[in-house]
């Protein structure tokens, strides 16, 4: 009776196979958490292989689909010439003067002119800057972009949180597929090990002590105390990923903070050298974008850091995966073998 309800080496491999896809899914969805890089081509094999693009790439629809209507006939065109239209006006050469007195008064002339209507346009900016209605607007102004920064702001933070927990769901997700898959895997080789030493109990042998039965039974404690074991360290693979991570995110943010202040000591030399000297630094919340940008690309860098570790779940029995390892790097002792 107990060995009908025993799955088969054959389940078990389509099990193994029905884990594979699931691990392939959410690794897909931790490298892009965003969904910016769905339908574009895949990286090819290596890790010198091009990033794939982002965005969306639209699927080529030929005169064969059918839920296209058939396309218009189209129809060829003529072009007639005529010869009764005017010919074209030829470009007109206004005459140049080439006195150089006259060239300087008239350029002369030209500054005073520009300079007074911009010293005209200062005095008129002043005068209305000045102003209560100006100051007033331009209070309303500042505080409509502060909110609307915090805003932004906060909903952006709210976007990294929402991306850090599904991230650590998915991950914490993806250590379990692999620990049932390894969890397979030895599964697989407890039966194939079974099936040798059932053959072999057939046959006289010398330290034959116990019955099969008996092993049999005390093996599959050790498998199951073995399988738990290899669940707890893929769980315990997963914190360190996730550390990794915010230590990675963190060491981003002081690296800006320091190049700003190796900046303003630039800034501090060189007005002790030279002067005073303006150093452009974007509006606060005007390079936003460019932040996230960074932020994707460095995030995506280390998730495929993080993520090249047993990209594919191991379906050789005979094989250790990569991921049941200890701290050091030493495979864990297989009690079950």
């Amino acid at each position: 009776m107990a060995a009908a309800t025993e799955k088969t080496a054959e389940d078990i491999r389509r099990e193994l196979q029905e884990l594979q896809r699931q691990h392939r899914e959410i690794t897909e969805r931790l490298r892009d958490p965003r969904g910016l890089r769905r339908g574009a081509p895949g990286p090819g094999p290596g890790p010198g292989a091009p990033r794939p693009l982002r965005g969306f790439a639209r699927p080529a629809v030929g005169p064969e689909s059918g839920d296209q209507p058939p396309q218009k006939r189209r129809l060829l065109s003529a072009v007639v010439k005529d010869y009764n239209s005017l010919p074209e006006p030829a470009p007109r050469e206004l005459p140049r003067n080439e006195d150089p007195n006259l060239v300087r008064r008239n350029k002369r002339m030209l500054g005073q002119l520009l300079v007074g209507t911009l010293e005209k346009f200062q005095q008129e900016d002043k005068k209305l800057s000045n102003s209560e209605a100006f100051l007033r607007r331009s209070e309303t102004q500042r505080k409509a972009e502060q909110k609307v920064r915090e805003e932004s702001e906060r909903l952006r933070q709210k976007e990294r949180e929402q991306i850090a927990e599904k991230r650590k769901r998915d991950m914490t997700l993806r250590a379990r597929v692999a620990a049932k898959a390894e969890e397979k895997r030895l599964e697989l080789l407890y039966i194939q090990w079974t099936e040798h030493h059932k053959r072999l109990s057939n046959f006289l042998r010398l330290f034959l002590f116990l019955v099969f039965e008996e092993w049999k039974s005390m093996r599959r404690d050790e498998l199951t105390r073995f399988q738990k074991q290899v669940e707890e360290q893929y769980l315990s693979n997963v914190e360190r990923q996730l550390e990794r991570i915010q230590n990675a995110r963190n060491a981003r943010k002081a690296n800006g903070h320091a190049n700003m202040q190796e900046m303003d000591k630039e800034l501090d030399t060189h007005r002790a050298e030279h002067g005073p000297k303006t150093r452009r630094v974007p509006e606060e919340g005007g390079n936003d974008d460019d932040e996230d940008a960074e932020d994707m690309a460095a995030e995506d860098e280390v998730m495929d850091e993080v993520l090249g570790i047993n990209d594919g779940i191991n379906e050789d029995p005979s094989k250790p995966s990569e991921e049941a390892t200890t701290e050091g790097g030493e495979p864990a002792p297989e009690e079950a073998q």
